[in-house]
């Protein structure tokens, strides 16, 4: 977090989600600048809102009402909502997607015994016996590292001897209130998995990876969006497009959700189109 380095963001008009526009460039910042600014944004939203919600105290809740004061992630994620279907309200909002960490670091120490694509290999270390959870080098080296994971044993990704971004090379992520990664899923159809490091939490929602799931989803996007992608076949990989649950439960496409806090993992499996909001900075 003390890093001088700038990242650029991407602006997000939640308000126009539904529509798959591209998003235009934000502001640049170091991670401090961008999580004073993500507090600050999430702090107005509180005091503008949920005022009576002291985060310091434990509140009991008695009833329906007493629940919808709450700085929640169920009453956030109401909010979110509100604003990307009916449109009530404009809301921008500033995403930090996709951070080389080659440039800003990736949260994970870098491997010394030749794990990681942007590691080293120092030959005593390569030696030593695997360390031991607890152990200083423990989490350099274990397979978890997302920056070890892709040359595991077993894993396809080790074949690959060049860094690519987003595939053997992790992203980095810098989230604000409502910042959203828009539903897609991965490049030839690879797994993903994610690492939640610090911050207010993460909803995900996630469509199976069976042909008929991923193929309604698919088909309530060209519905939905078909002058759009006439224009725009290929709208989906943009990552631009984001379409509530119900919709697509409305049209008998499966959809879940599960909300991921800090020190958690979450994999997505092959073909899974998946996509979520973050709570707060993170």
């Amino acid at each position: 977090m003390k890093s001088t380095k700038k990242f650029e963001t991407k602006e997000q008009h939640l308000h126009r989600l539904q529509e798959g526009i591209s998003f235009g460039d934000g502001q640049e910042y170091t991670a401090a600048e961008y999580q004073q600014m993500a507090s600050i944004k999430a702090k107005q939203w509180k005091h503008e809102n949920y005022p009576d919600h002291d985060l310091v105290k434990q509140h009991a809740v008695d009833g329906e009402d007493a629940a919808r004061k709450l700085f929640s992630p169920e009453n956030l994620e109401r909010d979110y909502w509100d604003i990307v279907e009916t449109h009530n309200r404009e809301m921008t909002v500033e995403y930090g997607n996709d951070i080389d960490v080659t440039s800003f670091g990736s949260g994970f120490p870098l491997s010394e015994r030749g794990r990681a694509i942007c590691g080293r290999a120092i030959p005593e270390k390569m030696v030593k016996p695997e360390p031991k959870f607890g152990e200083p080098d423990f989490y350099k080296e274990t397979w978890w590292n997302l920056n070890n994971i892709p040359r595991a044993p077993d894993s396809v990704l080790q074949y690959v001897k060049v860094g690519i971004n987003g595939v053997n090379v992790p992203w980095m992520y810098f989230g604000s209130l409502f910042s959203t990664f828009c539903y897609h899923n991965e490049d030839n159809y690879l797994y993903s998995i994610n690492y939640h490091h610090r911050g207010a939490p993460k909803q995900w929602y996630g469509v199976p990876g069976t042909k008929n799931d991923s193929d309604g989803l698919e088909k309530v996007f060209k519905s939905y969006l078909s002058m759009k992608m006439r224009d725009v076949p290929d709208l989906l990989h943009h990552i631009t497009t984001m379409f509530s649950p119900r919709l697509l439960q409305n049209n008998n496409v499966k959809s879940y959700k599960l909300l991921q806090h800090a020190g958690e993992f979450v994999v997505t499996f092959p073909r899974s189109f998946h996509g979520g909001v973050c709570f707060g900075p993170n």
